[in-house]
């Protein structure tokens, strides 16, 4: 099979089936997707075809090509969706990835300087950061404020916040 393409721009259907398919092989292959598209059935395609073109179609090779289509269609479907869930997941990885650094470098910080941190802050850091790691990002917000507070009250340096931004 040739590859199937459809041009936003020029709406061009390239062929796709065996070289012996009438449909792609024809002058009207753009026709009669669109009667298909339409909703006319295949007998009246092939009847329409012959009346205004005098073009010889049967209606188990209009099937044949439609059948073929269809599968290829939903083959290239599944790999974009496929390729948009690889995105999306590594995306989803690189910023959970970002926010748990933040927070080790932002309890890294806590031990090299003897900040006095509020114990419940801290519980709610270590919490926020389980979550984080059980897949839980409704923590992040909460982390925002912790790190807030932080900088206001005691300096803390969290330059790195940059990295909440998806």
């Amino acid at each position: 099979m040739d590859e199937i393409t459809k041009n936003p721009e020029t709406s061009e259907i390239k062929p796709i089936c065996q070289k012996n398919c009438r449909v792609c092989n024809s002058d009207y292959l753009k026709e009669i997707h669109s009667l298909r598209k339409n909703g006319r059935h295949f007998f009246e395609i092939v009847d329409y075809m012959k009346k205004t073109y005098d073009y010889d179609l049967s209606t188990s090779g209009l099937c044949r090509h439609f059948k073929n289509y269809n599968h290829h269609r939903q083959v290239v479907a599944a790999e974009i969706l496929e390729k948009d869930l690889i995105e999306e997941s590594t995306e989803v990885a690189r910023h959970t990835t970002a926010i748990i650094d933040l927070i080790d470098k932002a309890l890294a910080q806590i031990k090299e300087r003897g900040v006095r941190f509020d114990i419940s802050d801290l519980e709610k850091l270590f919490k926020i950061r389980h979550q984080i790691l059980a897949g839980d990002a409704s923590g992040e917000g909460e982390l925002v404020a912790l790190f807030q507070r932080a900088v206001d009250k005691h300096g803390v340096d969290v330059n790195q916040g940059i990295l909440f931004k998806r």
